[in-house]
């Protein structure tokens, strides 16, 4: 996810959450704001992801291991394509899809015309008011606006003692469908198409903050399904130059062609 202080075409969002961590009892205030079945899918090509690192990198998660990671977030799953990302860290990287239309589905646009919808995204930037005017002013953040993650946000079931993959603590607040953004070091991100019109999908990836303490690129995969069924992975690296700092922009992973 972008920035959690612009979110579909910069509305502005806010709650406040009481968050239960342990049996000790203690409490955290905060405040934020913010078609058919049997279709044929074929991959076009998979290019070297640009500025990204070598190729033949480790995933950062095997593809067996996406499932868990989608039902935990609360993913939409067994549409007529499911696009996606997984990566292992704190830095928040973002999948966008365009279509065969050429609109493109991402955590701005996450509800296209075409049916697409992102439903999960994760580890959202934070920016103080003045990143946000510059984001408004069509700037990239920079550096100096850009918040730490506090730690007791990250992982909050795993904090709280809760078996791995629970969704019941309370998370940045999904909307019309979207699923709730959840800080994570094992994070993923979502996009599906209940009825997929025919055509050419591009799936990018987008380095948009780099939250790492090493400079090294991180492994990231890609997913693609068909009615639950894994039909294509494109593993890559992205990073650290990243679009709130250095204004980096997506970066093209793989064609999808629905015939």
């Amino acid at each position: 996810m972008q920035s959690w202080y612009r979110r579909n075409g910069g509305w502005f969002w806010g709650g406040l959450f009481v968050l239960a961590f342990s049996a000790t009892g203690i409490w955290l205030l905060w405040a934020i704001g913010d078609r058919q079945h049997g279709r044929l899918f074929t991959f076009a090509y998979s290019p070297l992801i640009g500025r990204s690192g070598p190729r033949g990198a480790a995933p950062a998660v095997m593809g067996g291991q996406m499932t868990q990671r989608l039902q935990s977030a609360g993913a939409t799953m067994g549409g007529d394509l499911e696009v996606s990302l997984a990566w292992d860290g704190l830095s928040d990287f973002d999948l966008e899809v365009q279509g065969p239309s050429g609109e493109r589905i991402n955590a701005e646009h996450w509800q296209g015309a075409d049916g697409g919808v992102q439903d999960v995204d994760a580890n959202p930037t934070l920016i103080d008011a003045t990143g946000q005017l510059r984001v408004n002013a069509g700037q990239i953040p920079g550096a100096d606006t850009i918040q730490p993650l506090p730690e007791i946000l990250v992982d909050m079931d795993r904090l709280a003692g809760l078996p791995e993959g629970t969704v019941s603590l309370p998370a940045m607040p999904g909307e019309n469908g979207k699923a709730p953004t959840r800080f994570s070091r094992h994070p993923v991100e979502h996009t599906y198409y209940v009825h997929a019109t025919r055509g050419m999908y591009a799936v990018y990836v987008h380095c948009y903050s780099w939250r790492e303490a090493s400079r090294a690129p991180l492994p990231f995969i890609v997913q693609a399904r068909s009615h639950g069924k894994v039909f294509y992975e494109q593993p890559g690296t992205l990073g650290p130059a990243s679009y709130a700092v250095d204004g980096a922009i997506p970066v093209l992973a793989c064609r999808l062609n629905l015939p």
